[in-house]
This record gives structure tokens, C-alpha cells and sequence, in this order.
């Protein structure tokens, strides 16, 4: 998914044919966009007749009509925009003018205005859009219009998100892949919760680029549970289960729970790791595949069933909004 940031910045009325321009009320955004590179935003929307999604930014502030193309009225044209602001300064989106009396209303000098997204094909990587807008200045009273830009638009895809057991994204580190005990020399790294690979990969346990970047605390309630487990006095499921099969042998057994205890009692080291998908199973393959919405995938410990162990903070980023993965250009 591509999210394209329409903003608006007075630092663009520096010119002298414009320098008497102090606030701008709205726009009339003209767009050329070669929809042979994208398709349905179904996944977004749940239309599959959809081609395009717009977001107000501002709220109910502001106006934000979507126009189409008059062959396909699924195929976005343009944007008309405008100021819907009764109070004073009325009719503003943004100025350059900072109020003599500071109880007044000081409004921002920049704005983002509207989101607008695109799915793009698989086979896209990169393509560009013609833009060019009349914008309506001074409360309406000036109009200018902007000259004819290109935007270049790149389908920086991911394969996956990768997060904590908390929910939050990981960060700077690297996912080294394992299988059958040997190292594989693929290292995956995770940048802002996001995952890229250029190659299918089999592999059957993680070890961190950082041995410290995780706190094991494991701890004897650990143990106990793979016990209450085997004996069927509790039943572990999707990450905890994973967690107690320390070997990954897809059997939880009494080996599982001894490795536990020589770690706890540091006559060995559990140092490897498990993706867990959003049904609770295991990720033994990652594929250059880019799906529109990326999988979000959990990396959990071996041995720390209880999942009190922890990150630490230079690793992990607070998620903030929605989850849908996206790549920003700024339009305007």
C-alpha cells in the first residue's frame, strides 16, 4: 500500500509574484496518475471496485472532494480542496501571520491536508505522477496557479512486520537464520518493525545479531509449565507452545524442560528464537512475496513460556495508528 501526503507550506510564497500572498483557503489539485500500475484497494477498503482511497487530514474544517475521470469514475482525477473555517482568520488553512494579541487563533505556517492511497501491482517497483493545482490565496481573493511537478513513486514494499510479544516493533536488529544446528549466513534485518527478503529461505531457529538485545528471565515457572504440559495439567498453545518446544522438535517433552533448567542454572545457553504467525504457528520460510498487507509476525523466545523476558528499549518502537503498512510521498 502507497499513502501519498497532500501538505500545503507557506514557505512556498517566497517569490516576489507571490510574496503578497499571506494565507491560502484551499486548491484545486489536478493529477495524472498511469493507473496501469496499480489495482483494486480492496484490502484497505473491502471494494474491490475501488482503485483509490482519500482521508481528510484536517476534519470537518475543511472540504476534500475526490474527482474522477469521466470514462471510469473509479480512476481518481484530482482533489478539490477547501477552508470550511467560520471563525477568524476565516476561510484559512494555513497563514503566515502570527496574531498581534496572542489570545487570538495562530494557525500553522504548513499542514498536511489529505492521504490519499494506492495499491500498486506486484510487478511495479517505481512510476511517477503529474500534478499541477490552482490554489486560492488571501480568503479566496488571489488565485495562482502552481506549475506542472512530477512525483516519483516507489513501491517499497515489505514481506512482513515483526513484533514483540507486547505489540510493539522492533528495531536495529538482525534475524541470523538458522537450520539443523547450522548457521545459514542469511541475516534478515528488522528496520522500523519491517522485514525484506530477496530470496525463499528455509530455516528452523533465529539467533539475534545482538545475544544482548533480549532478557531471557527464565525462571523455574518456566520449566514448570512444560511440566504441567507434559503431564496435562495445563495445555500451552500458539506462542507459549512454541516457547516450551526449546528444541523445536514439535514435541513438547521432558528435554524441553531440562533445557530450561540448565539454563537456569547456567550449565547451557538458550539463545535462539521463533517467528509465530497471527494463528499461533511457527514461520520455518520467508519469501520475497509483497503482499499488499504484510503479515505481522511475533519473535518469541525459546524457553520463555510465561513471555516475561523483554526487549530492550533501544530495539523497540511504540506502534502508533493503524497497522496497515504504507509508504509516504509527499505530494504538495
Amino acid at each position: 500500500m502507497i499513502k501519498l501526503t497532500v501538505n500545503v507550506d507557506m514557505a512556498g510564497m517566497t517569490s516576489s509574484e507571490l510574496s503578497h500572498i499571506s494565507s491560502i483557503a484551499g486548491a484545486a489539485l489536478d493529477m495524472n496518475i498511469d493507473w496501469s500500475q496499480f489495482e483494486s484497494i480492496s484490502d484497505l477498503t473491502g471494494n474491490v471496485d475501488e482503485m483509490f482511497h482519500v482521508e481528510n487530514l484536517v476534519g470537518t474544517g475543511m472540504f476534500l472532494g475526490a474527482n474522477t475521470k469521466d470514462a471510469n469514475p473509479s480512476l481518481l482525477n484530482g482533489l478539490a480542496i477547501s477552508s470550511l473555517r467560520t471563525d477568524e482568520p476565516a476561510l484559512t488553512l494555513v497563514d503566515n501571520i502570527t496574531p498581534a494579541d496572542e489570545r487570538d487563533i495562530d494557525l500553522p505556517s504548513t499542514l498536511d491536508l489529505a492521504a490519499i492511497y494506492l495499491n500498486p501491482i506486484d510487478t511495479m517497483i517505481e512510476t511517477s505522477m503529474l500534478f499541477g493545482a490552482t490554489v486560492e490565496g488571501n480568503q479566496g481573493d488571489e488565485t495562482f496557479v502552481q506549475s506542472l511537478s512530477t512525483v516519483a513513486i516507489f513501491a517499497d514494499r515489505v514481506d512482513a512486520t515483526v513484533m514483540t510479544a507486547d505489540n510493539e516493533l522492533l528495531d536495529g536488529l538482525t534475524m541470523n537464520l538458522w537450520d539443523n544446528g547450522s548457521d545459514l549466513n542469511q541475516g534478515v534485518a528488522i528496520n522500523h518493525g519491517e522485514i525484506e527478503v530477496d530470496q525463499t529461505v528455509d530455516f528452523d531457529v533465529i539467533k539475534l545479531s545482538d545475544p544482548d538485545a533480549y532478557d531471557m528471565d527464565l525462571t523455574i515457572g518456566d520449566a514448570l509449565d512444560v511440566l504441567r504440559h507434559i503431564v496435562n495439567l495445563e495445555t500451552l498453545t500458539g506462542a507459549a507452545y512454541h516457547a516450551a518446544d526449546v528444541d523445536n522438535d514439535d514435541d513438547i517433552d521432558i528435554g524441553d524442560a531440562l533445557d530450561v533448567l540448565r539454563h537456569i542454572v547456567k550449565l547451557d545457553t538458550i539463545d535462539t528464537f521463533d517467528l509465530i504467525d497471527e494463528a499461533g504457528n511457527r514461520v520455518t520460510q520467508l519469501e520475497d512475496t509483497n503482499p499488499s498487507i504484510p503479515p505481522q509476525w511475533t519473535l518469541i523466545a525459546n524457553g520463555d513460556v510465561d513471555q516475561s523476558g523483554s526487549f530492550a528499549t533501544d530495539y523497540t518502537i511504540a506502534q502508533t495508528g493503524t497497522s496497515d503498512v504504507v509508504v509516504e510521498s509527499a505530494v504538495v
